[in-house]
């Protein structure tokens, strides 16, 4: 993330926000980012964060503000630590479908199931 993140602002100083996803939540949609860019526009709030489970987590949006702080991540501080961190100034958007992830063979298959059997 901080290389993309990196070689973004270089090329670009003056972007207003990042959004950070994982690319293994295979329910993101581009409704979800959008209404996110709109949370913030009308909260005002420099981090709008996922909620599902227990947890704040990604996808994110961060303020332009934050951009130095996510390069500084190092070791296990990831961008979840940012957005604990900095509380205040963060807006939930509630995504119960974001506790699907794809981290293994298994969850894959047991994704695709679901996804069939649905259909």
């Amino acid at each position: 993330m901080k290389t993309g993140l990196a070689a973004l602002y270089i090329i670009n100083k003056e972007i207003d926000a990042v959004l950070v996803l994982h690319t293994d939540q295979p329910l993101v949609s581009l409704g979800l980012l959008q209404h996110m860019v709109d949370v913030q526009n009308e909260e005002g709030k420099g981090i709008v964060a996922c909620r599902y489970e227990t947890q704040i987590s990604v996808p994110a949006l961060f303020h332009r503000d934050y951009i130095n702080e996510l390069l500084q991540l190092e070791g296990d501080k990831g961008v979840k630590w940012v957005i604990v961190r900095h509380r205040n100034d963060c807006s939930e958007v509630p995504f119960e479908a974001g506790s699907i992830d794809l981290d293994s063979r298994r969850d894959l298959d047991l994704f695709q199931q679901v996804i069939t059997h649905t259909s």
